[in-house]
């Protein structure tokens, strides 16, 4: 379990960055745990990119892996990577959207098969 004190310090350095709007950190569910943002907002930036996370976790799984070259142990015996386990292996790590009005960056965490939480940063990009 992390530290509240720590979440705190790292929201409210992320707050005091120069044109940004808000921080929100919601659990795997998409419900608001924190949030520097008001309720209305909260509610529908929280939904939208729960949805959007999801889907484009689900299509990162989807897409093809390079091969890799197969690799010879300490004992020169070839050994070939496992390309499905690869294509398991592919994370999403972060998502920027940005438009004229704001730039949202969403950092989700995964831990096994489900998502623990997300990380949602609003900034106006005029400012940035």
């Amino acid at each position: 379990m992390v530290d509240q004190n720590v979440v705190d310090e790292a929201v409210k350095k992320l707050n005091s960055h120069k044109g940004v709007v808000g921080t929100i950190i919601c659990n795997g569910e998409g419900i608001p745990i924190r949030s520097s943002m008001g309720q209305e907002d909260t509610v529908q930036y929280t939904g939208l990119m729960t949805t959007l996370v999801l889907k484009a976790r689900r299509l990162i799984r989807t897409l093809p892996v390079a091969r890799r070259p197969a690799e010879e142990d300490d004992l020169g015996i070839e050994h070939d990577h496992d390309h499905h386990a690869a294509q398991e292996e592919q994370e999403l790590e972060v998502i920027r959207l940005r438009s004229e009005k704001h730039e949202v960056i969403i950092t989700p965490e995964f831990n096994s098969k489900k998502m623990d939480f997300i990380l949602i940063v609003v900034q106006d990009p005029s400012v940035v």
